[in-house]
């Protein structure tokens, strides 16, 4: 009956191991979707950013080339 007793509380530490690896494993999975959309967040402000600067300077330089070339 001991050895019953002890080889179930073995176990029962066994799987509570397992379920904190388990727990730290969506902890980290979390994290890491977190930061992937912030990370993608900021991408697109960033390409947003540089995409309005490069018409920008486009448009600019048409501008220029167009008042520079006035017949």
């Amino acid at each position: 009956m001991l050895n019953y007793i002890s080889s179930q509380a073995e176990s029962l530490e066994l799987q509570e191991q397992s379920l904190r690896k388990q727990a730290y494993s969506v902890h980290l999975n979390r994290e890491l979707v977190e930061n992937t959309f912030y990370l993608k967040l900021f991408n697109e402000k960033s390409l947003g950013k540089f995409f309005h600067q490069s018409q920008s300077l486009i448009f600019n330089k048409k501008k220029q080339y167009a008042e520079e070339n006035v017949p």
